[in-house]
């Protein structure tokens, strides 16, 4: 079984930033989906996960979905790379302060994947 990352906030939080490390990621041009799924346990998601890779640079905003506490629910987006990763590409996934709603709030992300589209 993999480790789920999970997030965790009592009351005003920062930006949070999770960077996978370098050359973690090895992709060749063309369509790839991202997938993960995410858990809501308390309060309320944030208006995005972002999840960004770094060379070169690709950055994606998934809009939280309307999530049930309490269930898995995937969320997914499909983006497309015109160049393949340079030998430090890695995938940073953040959670910005300004898009979260005051108050508690945990959350899991879990089952993260980047599939080549045919």
């Amino acid at each position: 079984m993999g480790a789920r990352l999970k997030y965790v906030t009592v009351g005003g939080q920062q930006d949070v930033m999770i960077t996978a490390p370098e050359g973690s990621i090895n992709l060749k041009a063309g369509e790839y989906g991202l997938s993960f799924k995410i858990l809501l346990k308390h309060g309320n998601l944030p208006a995005h996960v972002h999840l960004n890779l770094g060379s070169p640079e690709t950055r994606l905003a998934l809009p939280s979905p309307n999530a049930q506490r309490g269930r898995w629910i995937t969320m997914s987006k499909r983006f497309t790379r015109e160049t393949a990763s340079n030998p430090d590409d890695r995938l940073m996934i953040e959670v910005h302060a300004a898009e979260a709603p005051p108050g508690a709030r945990d959350f899991f992300l879990d089952d993260i994947r980047i599939e080549r589209l045919n």
